[in-house]
């Protein structure tokens, strides 16, 4: 398989058509695969980062990485026998201040962060989706932004067009021929690629989220937390018991986690492990 650029993917449709030769294209999100006569080519959507570091590794591993998680989802899915019910809404999960719990904290006032770490990874595992050797395999912080994409990509929209010589009209191929574009002839056969069972997990990893988290906002906690978000929830602890309780919740249902101590600044700033931050 090789990689082309946008414009060697219009060549490459280009000269097949010219040459009157059948081909196909795979689409999945912004990625193309064209095969013809057996030789594959893939136009890939660069995955970018501010950080150079992190492109580096993007462009080294994110191809194995995402082929493996695919894997995993598989196998994961077959063991279900293709059966995956969708967790129970008991939460919604909420990114907003509670802006009349924050307000009546002074400034200067300590308050609690309870973090799940990399929660999306850990509730995959947890819940039997990804094995315990590519779980730990990944853990890595410099795949941080991998995990953080898994489960995402698995629900890009695919879809498989065919193309023969035979179903193109010589005003669609006399299109094509001036304009390069592909939309200027039709596939002769489209299929697009189910992945609604792959959405379920999607689905089922940030319900889980939101239900972890909302059972210690509104059962643990009674409704008086700062705020709680994907992976953590902030509030200002009213004795150790409760803390326990919170860490014990967690623990029950398989997350290791991390606490921060922070200082409200103002009404838009914390002071949070000595770095100044936005609430």
């Amino acid at each position: 398989m090789k990689t082309i650029t946008k414009e060697n993917y219009k060549t490459i449709i280009h000269n097949a058509v010219l040459s009157d030769k059948s081909f196909n294209v795979l689409r999945k999100g912004r990625s193309k695969i064209i095969t013809i006569d057996d030789f594959k080519y893939v136009t890939k959507r660069k995955l970018k980062s501010r950080d150079k570091d992190k492109n580096k590794i993007l462009k080294k591993y994110a191809p194995s990485f995402f082929k493996n998680l695919q894997n995993q989802y598989n196998k994961y899915i077959i063991e279900n026998d293709f059966k995956i019910d969708l967790v129970k809404e008991n939460y919604k999960l909420v990114h907003r201040l509670k802006k009349d719990v924050w307000n009546n904290i002074e400034n200067g006032k300590l308050f609690m962060k309870v973090d799940i770490e990399h929660a999306y990874w850990q509730i995959l595992y947890n819940n039997g989706i990804i094995n315990q050797k590519y779980y730990e395999d990944n853990l890595h912080p410099d795949f941080k932004l991998l995990r953080n994409m898994s489960i995402g990509y698995m629900i890009k929209k695919q879809s498989l067009d065919f193309y023969s010589p035979n179903y193109i009209s010589e005003d669609e191929k006399k299109c094509l021929l001036e304009t390069k574009d592909i939309r200027k002839i039709k596939p002769f056969v489209s299929t697009k690629c189910d992945v609604s069972i792959y959405d379920k997990i999607f689905k089922n990893v940030r319900q889980t989220s939101a239900n972890t988290l909302g059972h210690i906002a509104f059962n643990i906690l009674d409704g008086d937390f700062i705020k709680y978000v994907t992976d953590g929830i902030a509030f200002v602890p009213k004795s150790k018991e409760q803390v326990k309780c919170v860490y014990d919740y967690l623990k029950q249902n398989g997350f290791t986690f991390a606490t921060n101590i922070c200082r409200k600044i103002s009404d838009r700033q914390i002071n949070e492990k000595g770095v100044l931050k936005k609430i």
